[in-house]
């Protein structure tokens, strides 16, 4: 899970996270990264911004999905 307290949003802390994750990701030598997000939930958006795509929509959440290569 990842999560920026509120107090501290809308200061790239999550975009910074998100960045170094992958990053560390693809050095380990990782092919493919998933996540499940809620649809309610604005992160949706950021991980878009980070190339990942919708595989599959349940009426609650997001199924994303991003290549590492």
């Amino acid at each position: 899970a990842l999560a920026v307290l509120a107090a501290y949003r809308a200061q790239g802390i999550g975009s910074r996270l998100i960045g170094q994750m992958l990053e560390a990701l693809r050095d380990a030598g990782y092919a493919q990264i998933s996540l499940a997000v809620q649809q309610a939930n604005r992160a949706h958006r950021l991980y878009r911004r980070f190339g990942f795509e919708v595989i599959r929509e349940t009426p609650e959440e997001f199924i994303m999905v991003k290549s590492l290569r």
